[in-house]
């Protein structure tokens, strides 16, 4: 896809930003809904997010449904991956896991150890340019410990994996450390299991880039069709965290309304733990640019584990605009900016990290423009992102 201009000068004030069905809650339900067969649903009435990873998942899912050999190409979702690795392992057949290969660097072999000492037959071929994983799956693993002791890892996915996969694992008893990140997303999965019929919500971690757009334009509004403020979905935190930055919400039962009200900025030096909520990382580092004071992001150990390493394509973007900022190892500090009402720098925001183009196209509502290298990336999270400002790919 080639680059182009992201522009707001047609927009109106006031926006409708229409968002998908839960990707995290649509990839979990897939993998209960295969592997509960005694309430499975047709795929249609579980509300699954549109997006490229949920329908890696699903299409995965199926052929192993109806098959015992397979090979998935799982791009670069790390989700796919995971949680199709843990699926094949306790499923006879011979499935191959096809990653790009970036995939290397995601945490996947911390999970392909864990389900190896369970009794997998799993193997990582490293003869090829992408990441491949090969596995003999077999009916059911075993635990042959008292408790599978995990250290605090990167990816919440992997003990989610395995939490999928409990009731296909003798002896099954883990042991998440205190210090594990992304917890939300672990009780998430925690509660699906427990009931597995319910019913998806909106997506939280997509509504935070109009949480983005309002800190960003202050001004107009932006409403959000079916957000609720009660969800199971650890990223609703963004409507508090999005308060420090002037963004209100206003909740009815059609959904959420925001506006942007410097009155309830209440302080002028933040400090933000994202530990729990990586995916929000980037929209407020994007909002932080636009504060006029300080914002400093600790817990960022496992951003650097994603589709991109996330902290140092932020930093690179900050420093292209010329905003001022320090890493000092533990934590991001952005200092504040007053002046940046006025255009700087012209940003390229050459990634193709779906929430790095999401995250910093948002700063065309403070910039004359944003050249966006690879938009149809988007389509891994949220394909319908464009059209909420007329655009079509």
């Amino acid at each position: 896809m080639y680059e182009f201009i992201f522009s707001i000068s047609d927009l109106p004030l006031d926006l409708r930003f229409n968002v998908p069905f839960s990707k995290s809650i649509s990839n979990r339900i897939l993998a209960i809904n295969h592997l509960k067969s005694d309430f499975r649903k047709p795929l249609s009435d579980l509300n699954l997010s549109d997006c490229e990873d949920t329908k890696i998942i699903a299409d995965s899912l199926e052929t192993i449904s109806r098959n015992d050999i397979g090979i998935f190409d799982c791009k670069n979702s790390g989700t796919a991956f995971r949680f199709l690795l843990c699926v094949a392992a306790i499923t006879k057949g011979r499935w191959t896991l096809i990653g790009a290969s970036r995939m290397a660097d995601r945490q996947v072999k911390p999970l392909v150890d864990v389900l190896n000492n369970l009794g997998a037959s799993i193997m990582i071929d490293d003869r090829s340019d992408k990441y491949v994983v090969l596995v003999k799956g077999r009916k059911s693993l075993r635990n042959t410990r008292p408790t599978i002791s995990l250290p605090p890892l990167p990816s919440s996915q992997i003990i989610s994996g395995l939490l999928l996969i409990a009731d296909h694992i003798h002896n099954f008893n883990l042991s998440i450390s205190e210090n594990q990140a992304s917890m939300p997303y672990i009780n998430m999965t925690e509660a699906l299991i427990a009931n597995p019929c319910f019913d998806n919500e909106t997506d939280w971690s997509c509504s935070a880039f109009a949480y983005c757009l309002m800190a960003v334009r202050k001004q107009g509004s932006v409403f959000i069709p079916l957000l609720k403020r009660s969800s199971l979905q650890g990223d609703s935190v963004c409507e508090r965290l999005f308060e420090s930055f002037g963004v209100c919400s206003e909740f009815t039962e059609a959904g959420v309304m925001l506006r942007y009200d410097p009155s309830i900025i209440s302080k002028a030096s933040i400090e933000i733990d994202v530990s729990d909520f990586p995916d929000l990382f980037l929209p407020l580092v994007v909002a932080a640019v636009c504060f006029e004071g300080i914002t400093r992001f600790v817990g960022l150990t496992n951003i650097r584990f994603k589709e991109s390493d996330r902290l140092s394509v932020a930093m690179k973007c900050l420093s292209e605009l010329g905003i001022s900022h320090n890493f000092d190892g533990e934590g991001l500090t952005i200092f504040a900016n007053p002046h940046y009402a006025a255009p700087l720098s012209r940003l390229v925001v050459d990634s193709d990290d779906h929430r790095v183009v999401m995250s910093f196209a948002m700063l065309a509502f403070a910039h004359t423009e944003i050249i966006i290298a690879h938009p149809d990336c988007v389509n891994k999270s949220f394909p319908a992102f464009w059209s909420n400002f007329g655009i079509a790919l």
